[in-house]
């Protein structure tokens, strides 16, 4: 099953480089290798389309080889029990756990089996943002205290911020049912020592999850690319 997974993931990450063009461009410290092995967690910030996927044609390949196999994603109850979209889920993802939109006994879930070398990713926004800018109940889009919960669980290792450009050109929730094709994609990487980044923002005293927070909501408005432009050429590293 790993196998026919990877030949998927990989299936999909070339047909995406075709249909899509990509600018993918690192933030901050840039890796010093292609080895992406010890990645412990994946934060995909501005959620904007369930065609979210098509941001593996802006993710390293290392990062996609190890996923196959470790990655463990919540995905929110509501989606899973989409017919069509369920059952792409659980065709692509290894361990794909349905979760509630509260803080209840699935969110726990989701972080005990978070163990060993498991690999999490999540959209720490917790929900999609719509063309007006807010979610689908006219709230302002934020990041949530999801991501602190997990990063209690984990001493070391490196997490990737996936900065997306928003997906709203190619396909808006609730309006478009397919996406547009040969469309831009804009995405700005970065990657984050763990151990290091939680002993910045004071991770083992009271407040911490505010602070985390707040650097987080910082990180994505400075870095997260506009998504309506014109495309100017891509950096391309890593691949």
């Amino acid at each position: 099953m790993y196998l026919f997974r990877v030949f998927l993931l990989f299936s999909m990450y070339f047909l995406v480089r075709l249909l899509y063009r990509f600018e993918v461009v690192w933030v901050g410290e840039r890796p010093e290798s292609k080895n992406f092995k010890d990645t412990k967690l994946i934060c995909i910030l501005n959620h904007t389309s369930l065609f979210e996927f098509l941001l593996i044609g802006g993710i390293p390949k290392t990062v996609i080889l190890h996923g196959a196999k470790k990655a463990v994603i919540p995905v929110a109850d509501i989606t899973m029990n989409r017919a069509l979209v369920g059952s792409f889920i659980r065709m692509i993802l290894p361990n794909p756990m349905s979760i509630s939109r509260k803080r209840d006994h699935t969110w726990q879930a989701y972080l005990d089996s978070l163990s060993g070398d498991r690999m999490a990713m999540i959209f720490p926004e917790g929900r999609m943002r719509r063309a007006s800018g807010f979610d689908k109940e006219g709230q302002d889009m934020s990041v949530r205290g999801g991501i602190a919960d997990i990063l209690s669980g984990v001493r070391e290792g490196h997490m990737l911020l996936v900065h997306s450009g928003g997906l709203h050109h190619i396909q808006k929730p609730g309006v478009d049912k397919w996406p547009r094709f040969f469309k831009p994609i804009r995405v700005r990487l970065e990657w984050i020592n763990i151990s290091k980044y939680k002993k910045e923002i004071g991770f083992e005293s009271e407040g911490y999850k505010g602070r985390l927070i707040q650097d987080m909501q910082k990180r994505h408005e400075l870095n997260c690319p506009e998504s309506d432009y014109t495309y100017p050429g891509f950096e391309d590293p890593f691949y």
